[in-house]
């Protein structure tokens, strides 16, 4: 029995050749560590729990990682792969924060960033922390070591920023707003990932939207809003510039964040108090997936190393650790 560890270390192309190969003559089994805000709208109730899900079953907690309390209404998360970051929004002043921690849940700077303001949104790319602010009209650029910043991009109309999607291999980032002249309705935005710099302010708008609350961007590159006023998830076909307003419907329970790993979609249900998963292809799936939380905001996924995929290749069958680079025949 022979193991091939290949030259080529680009895991993200790795990742779609196995995919790629899964779809055709295989399964692909992804296990996922998923983090998820409480937001209690309270200063010292909030927190982050973690769920994993094997490809088959979820269970409650992450191997190694202790529960986040004792925040500040914590309505934004987001990972570099290697941290998380999280973001309140209540209050101004020193109300407000940007939090860093291991996945393990550990302190590593708390706070990173003193008194940003109200946060709805973040993202991360290249070293640094993408901020959406409830009060403002711009999104600040942070350092993730330093956490010093500037603004990124200005002028954002409507001025209401919630969310922020990064789409680093075309050099573009989704920004989502809404403001009561658009009658619940909402907008999506793409700008220049270097520079700020608008491409397209209104990309995508109306009522459909429902809210433009969430975004999630899938590597087929198809761009998903959840709408908080209407409980819908969107689907915009990038490509063909095709929408879809209330790909899902799932007709109550408040929707939030939303966050895709693979072709599943995790859509946040705050007043239910649940996570759905769908699949970003047929709008399958379920609107009960993780039950029984407390407020929930916002929710970021994260690969495990146990994801493994099973191929076949000229009639044998192989077993791929997708984050190991590691191939092993079995049969």
């Amino acid at each position: 029995m022979k193991t091939y560890i290949p030259n080529n270390r680009n895991f993200a192309f790795m990742a779609i050749m196995i995919s790629a190969i899964s779809i055709l003559c295989g399964s692909f089994v992804q296990a996922a560590a998923i983090y998820i805000t409480n937001n209690t709208n309270s200063t010292t109730a909030g927190s982050v729990v973690g769920y994993t899900y094997n490809g088959v079953t979820v269970s409650a907690g992450i191997t190694g990682f202790t529960t986040i309390a004792g925040l500040n209404g914590p309505y934004a998360i987001t990972s570099d792969g290697t941290n998380l970051y999280t973001g309140s929004l209540q209050g101004a002043g020193t109300g407000s924060t940007i939090n860093k921690y291991t996945l393990a849940g550990a302190n590593v700077s708390v706070p990173l960033i003193s008194a940003p303001g109200p946060t709805r949104g973040l993202a991360t790319y290249n070293g640094f922390l993408y901020q959406a602010g409830t009060t403002s009209s711009v999104i600040t650029k942070y350092s993730t070591s330093s956490g010093s910043g500037t603004s990124f991009i200005t002028g954002l109309t409507p001025n209401i920023a919630h969310n922020i999607a990064i789409d680093a291999a075309n050099n573009i980032v989704y920004v989502s707003s809404y403001d009561s002249q658009l009658n619940g309705g909402g907008q999506v935005g793409s700008y220049n990932l270097t520079t700020g710099a608008v491409i397209t302010a209104n990309l995508i708008s109306g009522v459909g939207l429902g809210g433009a609350f969430g975004l999630a961007l899938d590597g087929a590159g198809d761009l998903f809003i959840s709408g908080a006023n209407t409980n819908v998830v969107s689907k915009y076909v990038i490509a063909t510039n095709d929408l879809t307003t209330g790909f899902i419907n799932i007709g109550s329970g408040g929707v939030q964040g939303i966050a895709i790993d693979g072709t599943d979609l995790y859509v946040v249900q705050n007043t239910a108090g649940k996570i759905g998963k769908y699949s970003t292809i047929n709008a399958s799936g379920t609107s009960s997936f993780i039950s029984g939380l407390t407020a929930p905001e916002a929710i970021v996924v994260i690969p495990e190393p146990s994801s493994v995929a099973l191929m076949c290749i000229g009639g044998a069958a192989f077993v791929v650790w997708t984050t190991r680079r590691r191939f092993r025949k079995i049969a």
